[in-house]
């Protein structure tokens, strides 16, 4: 009850320190009915009605606790900063004409800024002390008298950050390729020219870290003439200290869409195709947390139902949880939340959102851990809204189980029920994963497999291995290298949980030849083989559709398989191979008995776990099931397979 009480107090004294600004006629409006899909529970408040409206991106501060207000754009034939209550009440415009498309509040929740106009129609930075009683009254920052080009046509403004010398706001800007700085009193510190290779064009987007102010992500735009104001691909992050030496967030990766954590120690980030990163970019103390003078990055999310299509993901104010927006590929344009291993996924609301206008384009943004804002079209104009009465948990995940009988190695490469090191396994059962996808290039660190993917691990014998394929029912999974033989444990971990282990006897070698059951033709099985031009190797015409013919003595034939154990020089599992390299241990391959020479025999370079032999076919009576089998270090294979020979 003392809670509820000082809880209802700090919003009368919240509400009654917000400054006085022009009120606006406009009520706000119950629209969860309106909206094509609204979860449970949830309701749909549009604010405004009246003008076009929207609350920019999704990572800038767009409310302060002080006064109890969120602020916003508005337009129509005066350009203006906005502000409203939670509720939607008290709709008004609190600074001066023709201002900029963005707005920001601090991070202490004091001062709301952006860019204003001059009187001379020059632009500067401007600030609004929100949380002081009176009247709201505009004050002027900066002294650029800028005159707005084709590019940048806007300031380019950052969040903000506490100077650690005057404790009090400090804020970057920049109307070209050097970065200024400005307190929240007027006082310029030193301009920053960065060191980063593309410091020739103009910034796109600049955000200085919440914690640490002297740490800042920023993008530039592409070169002039850039009359659409396109970014680079890439973030780069530096300490202003030594604006030397800057760092690429993601490499060669495409990223946009960034954020930074509450706790100031990661950034999170977007790729073309819809997924969500967070890198590890800062220890405790501020300092770089750099690997070989690269951050490490993990995709991850989103899951089902809306896998590679999250466009504007924030972390909550509290850091426990992402709010995200969809793109295109889902239906609304939804806003959801996602668990901070991506392992799940709440939907909320539909936005119904046209995109017809960049305005309208929803970019959901956390306003209090009760309150949600967005923008959108779904009116013809852009206009602004928010959610409440959603929680941030989410519903209990069945643990994952894994079936009797439900680890073998890979079917289509014998199925066998003993594994080895570096070989594919297969895991059925049941709540295996959130959803089903292989992997694709942007789960993999360079030439490194994944070894979780949307929240899904598998374990052997206590070592992580790397997943090519998930699904409820289903995983396809690489053995580590370092596994020792003998019974081991297999796991596997969701959102869920843990399963129950599984034990499995790893030997040294499992080998299996690749043949699919696509090749069982009258009953014989045969080894998947192509010649060097890709032809298969079958009887002409055994299956529809694929060109085929037989082999002759002194053809090379090219066979592939899992599991036949190391290599020279050593390759670790769950990475591209790069190199030739051979067997350790002595392989032959017979035809009816009689051995081949074999040319290459080891993992195939471009490829991971797989085994490629290169084979050259001996003298052999004719037929179309000839008899094909293998000796791998003086034990043989236990696959029954046939190939066809002509002479």
């Amino acid at each position: 009850m003392k809670m509820a009480l000082f809880a209802l107090w700090c919003g009368v004294l919240r509400a009654s320190t917000a400054c006085a600004g022009t009120s606006v006629t406009d009520t706000p409006s119950d629209v969860t009915a309106k909206l094509s899909q609204v979860a449970a529970g949830v309701t749909v408040t549009q604010v405004t009605h009246v003008l076009s409206n929207w609350n920019t991106y999704g990572d800038i501060p767009a409310f302060s606790a002080q006064s109890g207000v969120m602020t916003f754009n508005s337009f129509g034939s005066r350009d203006t900063v906005s502000t409203a209550g939670v509720d939607g009440s008290n709709f008004q415009t609190i600074s001066g004409s023709q201002q900029g498309t963005e707005t920001y509040v601090t991070v202490d929740g004091r001062f709301v800024y952006y860019q204003g106009q001059n009187a001379n129609q020059t632009a500067d930075l401007y600030a609004v002390p929100i949380a002081q009683s009176g009247s709201c009254q505009q004050m002027r920052l900066s002294n650029l008298n800028w005159m707005p080009a084709p590019t940048p046509s806007t300031l380019v403004i950052s969040t903000s950050g506490i100077d650690p010398a005057t404790k009090k706001n400090v804020i970057a800007y920049s109307e070209g390729t050097v970065l200024h700085r400005v307190l929240e009193d007027g006082t310029l510190l030193p301009d920053v020219t960065l060191g980063d290779p593309e410091n020739a064009n103009v910034f796109h987007r600049i955000r200085l870290n919440p914690v640490f102010p002297n740490i800042v992500w920023y993008k530039r735009d592409q070169p002039l003439p850039n009359p659409d104001g396109v970014a680079e691909p890439e973030i780069w992050v530096v300490d202003l200290r030594s604006p030397n030496t800057v760092y690429s967030l993601t490499g060669t990766l495409a990223a946009d869409h960034n954020a930074w954590s509450p706790d100031g120690r990661q950034i999170g980030y977007h790729d073309e195709n819809g997924n969500w990163y967070v890198a590890d970019v800062l220890n405790p103390d501020g300092t770089f947390k750099l690997n070989n003078g690269t951050f490490a990055s993990s995709r991850i999310g989103p899951p089902a139902p809306f896998v590679s299509d999250a466009n504007y993901c924030v972390w909550a104010p509290d850091g426990s949880v992402f709010l995200c927006t969809a793109g295109g590929a889902s239906g609304g344009t939804p806003i959801f939340l996602m668990s901070l291993d991506g392992s799940k996924a709440k939907f909320l609301s539909a936005t119904d959102t046209t995109g017809a206008v960049f305005d309208g384009i929803p970019k959901a943004a956390f306003l209090d851990m009760q309150h949600i804002i967005f923008a959108s079209d779904r009116s013809g104009t852009p206009q602004v809204y928010t959610l409440s009465g959603f929680t941030t948990t989410f519903p209990p995940v069945a643990a994952p189980a894994i079936s009797s009988g439900g680890v073998v190695t890979a079917t289509g490469f014998g199925r066998f029920p003993a594994i080895a090191p570096g070989t594919w396994i297969e895991i059925y059962g049941a709540n295996l994963a959130s959803d089903a996808r292989s992997w694709s290039g942007a789960d993999f660190n360079g030439a490194q497999a994944p070894v979780s993917l949307d929240g899904t691990r598998v374990t052997v014998g206590g070592q992580d291995a790397f997943l090519d394929y998930i699904s409820p029912v289903q995983l396809n999974a690489q053995v580590p290298s370092s596994v020792s033989t003998g019974t081991q444990q297999v796991t596997v971990t969701t959102a869920g949980g843990t399963s129950a282990a599984y034990n499995i006897t790893v030997n040294a070698e499992a080998p299996g030849l690749a043949a699919p059951s696509l090749l069982n033709v009258g009953g014989k099985q045969y080894v998947a083989a192509i010649f060097p031009d890709g032809t298969h190797v079958l009887p002409p015409g055994a299956i529809a559709g694929v060109n085929a013919r037989e082999a002759k003595p002194g053809d090379t034939i090219i066979l592939f398989g899992i599991g036949f154990g190391p290599v020279t020089p050593p390759i670790a599992a769950g990475v591209i191979v790069q190199q030739t390299n051979s067997l350790a241990l002595p392989l032959q391959i017979l035809f009816a008995g009689i051995p081949a020479q074999v040319t290459y025999a080891g993992l195939a370079p471009g490829y991971i776990g797989l085994y490629q032999f290169n084979v050259v076919v001996p003298n052999v009576a004719a037929s179309d099931a000839v008899p094909l089998t293998f000796v791998l270090g003086g034990g043989s294979g236990t696959q029954t397979l046939y190939t066809a020979v002509q002479n």
